[in-house]
């Protein structure tokens, strides 16, 4: 009797393959191992066994496993655990996944974003032992660590001093760790780095909360990206306590150098970094290789919940930036709300930019330079440094109540108008639109006149603010709209722009222009808004079912009013409590719903008592008015016939003889 496994004659071939790949998937799978640290102690004996494992015992094993393995902890006794190590920890050189929550007593982050982190913590590597050491060196792609505590590896040399030194190929993931502070979250054990990331497509932290980093109180930066393309740094706390209330500062949050195509944050709440708390700048992005890199969505300076102060450059040095932009061609917010950035109550500026062609889009930039020491939101290169930045466009932001220039390009100042728009400098010193006037009635109407380079085309973008910036020159709080305009032979461009009003407008408008090559300027000086009073016209049936309105105005009685809705108002917004009526301003005694005219509508029926209502005898109009619940003046009329007039006495024409 023959076997038969499905293929038979000439395929036996094909039949010995399909076993030959059965058997190999089976070694593979059978080949992955899980390892299980059992001792925090340093040891190596050449074996990790259920009687004995240490973290590098762990790691050596895996390493020499073909397969990607697992490193687990049951560490017997009370935690957190401390492991020592007494020299660098192995390389790890192979696919390995490091999970420190399955600890006993250990549980990742389940916090929303605005919450902070509530991880526990059970096992910390502490390099205070090591010497000159990086507390995990990979130097592979496709592994995890996650669940530790990675602190004190503090010596400053090659190769030494980061919690995570990650080379290799890449696609290595950091998660759910606390990187420089300890165990329970709020005290600092400081490497000199806490992640350096050498290889591309990592990815630090994640959307799901039990990714969430905490890289805090690092002596140098917090993340360091170098030469690292194509990373995202995502949902981390850098630069505070587990609970994102508490300053816990790395000297620099993230530097980046010479890398390209990461993402920090991202258009979701839990993509979001907060970055905050930290000793000088929030996030550097330095040398003109750094290119392509998206910042967006991201809390610069303030907590977890956004709503609190907890500024970058805390220890006074002069560039303590949330943002430090040094690269180009880098975008900083985005095309929608959702990818703008919150950068506030950052000591200098909000944002400083020293490098060409980059994109400042959608962000709020609110009470920053508090120290003083810089422009308050955006300074576009440096006056005394001679640093010249061009084509940085800063279009849809909403800029406010910072102590210096909503945009200063260099750091003089107010950068005054030349005719022509003749001079150079950090954005080719674009002039900014002067305006004449603003008018807000149910539009706002803004009127003035843009002088910059002959046949030019200019975006121009205006703002309405609550207040007007000190020097007279103004901020961006509240974006109304654009127009697009084209200076004629001399330069010169006069407009008009029409603007939907926005319910809260502000006091003061002002505005910028941008040129072809993306140049902004700073903003033109205010300009104070006169609002018209508005009226929202209503209909109104006075007596309803009465076609002549006949009202005697010696009554002592009382009648109706009907407010009625129609296709484009719902007449029970009103507030009843608002309305009156007639020149004697009367209020209403009594309200009720009801569909007056039948036409299959609520209206609104208000009573009033005829001598409150101000009607005298020859009237042949009377007004209502009224407020509705969100605040719209309403403005009504309605005719009117007077009865119950005195009839005139016939004169005497003489005695009757």
């Amino acid at each position: 009797m023959r076997a038969n496994c499905g293929c038979s004659g000439r395929w036996l071939f094909c039949c010995s393959r399909i076993l030959l790949g059965v058997a190999t998937l089976f070694l593979a799978t059978a080949s992955a191992a899980t390892f299980s640290v059992n001792s925090a102690g340093d040891t190596d004996d050449g074996a990790c066994s259920a009687a004995h494992c240490t973290l590098r015992e762990a790691i050596l094993a895996a390493n020499a496993s073909p397969d990607a393995d697992q490193i687990v902890f049951d560490i017997p006794g009370t935690g957190p655990h401390t492991i020592q190590p007494g020299s660098r920890l192995p390389t790890i050189v192979d696919p390995i996944v490091i999970d420190g929550y399955t600890q006993p007593g250990a549980s990742a982050n389940t916090n929303p974003p605005e919450l902070g982190s509530n991880a526990v913590i059970q096992v910390e590597v502490n390099g205070d032992l090591a010497g000159c050491a990086s507390g995990f060196w990979i130097e592979t792609e496709n592994s995890v660590v996650r669940g530790l505590a990675v602190t004190g590896f503090s010596i400053v040399g090659r190769e030494c001093g980061a919690g995570f030194l990650v080379r290799g190929s890449g696609n290595n993931s950091i998660e759910g760790n606390f990187i420089g502070i300890d165990p329970s979250g709020s005290l600092e054990r400081p490497n000199h780095m806490g992640i350096t990331l050498v290889s591309p497509r990592n990815t630090v932290g994640g959307a799901e909360p039990g990714a969430r980093n905490v890289i805090s109180g690092n002596n140098e930066y917090g993340i360091w990206v170098a030469n690292a393309n194509e990373s995202r740094v995502i949902g981390n706390l850098i630069g505070t306590d587990a609970s994102g209330e508490v300053a816990v500062p790395n000297t620099v949050g993230i530097l980046v150098r010479l890398a390209y195509g990461n993402v920090f944050g991202g258009v979701t709440a839990s993509e979001r970094n907060v970055i905050s708390g930290n000793g000088q700048d929030g996030l550097a992005i330095l040398d003109y290789g750094s290119t392509e890199n998206h910042i967006e969505g991201n809390y610069i300076g303030t907590d977890v919940s956004g709503t609190k102060a907890l500024g970058n450059g805390t220890d006074g040095f002069a560039n303590g930036a949330g943002i430090a932009m040094g690269g180009h061609g880098n975008v900083i917010g985005g095309d929608t709300k959702d990818a703008g950035n919150l950068v506030a109550h950052n000591q200098c500026s909000g944002m400083y930019v020293n490098d060409d062609d980059n994109v400042i889009a959608n962000n709020t930039f609110h009470h920053n330079g508090w120290r003083g020491c810089a422009t308050g939101a955006i300074q576009i290169g440096h006056s005394g440094w001679n640093i010249v930045a061009l084509r940085n466009l800063v279009t849809s932001n909403s800029i406010f109540m910072n102590e210096g220039l909503g945009i200063d390009l260099g750091t003089d100042g107010v950068t005054e108008n030349d005719p022509g728009d003749n001079d150079t400098g950090s954005t080719e010193q674009q002039n900014f639109p002067v305006l004449s006037n603003a008018v807000a009635e149910n539009v706002v109407t803004i009127v003035g006149t843009l002088d910059s380079k002959p046949n030019g085309q200019y975006t121009l973008e205006f703002f309405g603010n609550t207040e007007c910036d000190p020097s007279g020159y103004g901020e961006g709080e509240l974006l109304l709209g654009t127009d697009n305009v084209t200076t004629n032979a001399l330069g010169n461009v006069a407009f008009t722009v029409v603007l939907p009003r926005p319910v809260h407008v502000g006091e003061f408008a002002t505005a910028t222009a941008t040129d072809e090559e993306n140049n902004t300027s700073e903003f033109s000086a205010c300009t104070p808004i006169e609002v018209l009073p508005t009226f929202l016209p209503v209909v109104i049936d006075v007596k309803p079912g009465n076609v002549a309105n006949v009202i005697n105005h010696r009554s002592r009685g009382r009648f109706w009013v009907a407010i009625l809705s129609a296709e484009d108002f719902d007449a029970l917004r009103v507030d009843p409590a608002s309305v009156r009526l007639g020149t004697g301003g009367a209020s209403p005694d009594k309200y009720r719903v009801r569909d007056s005219n039948y036409d299959g509508v609520a209206d609104l029926l208000v009573r009033f008592r005829t001598p409150k209502v101000g009607i005298v005898c020859g009237d042949t109009s009377v007004e209502l008015t009224g407020q509705t619940y969100d605040g719209v003046e309403i403005v009504g009329e309605d005719d009117v016939r007077t009865v119950g007039c005195k009839k005139p006495r016939p004169k005497n024409k003489g005695k009757k003889k």
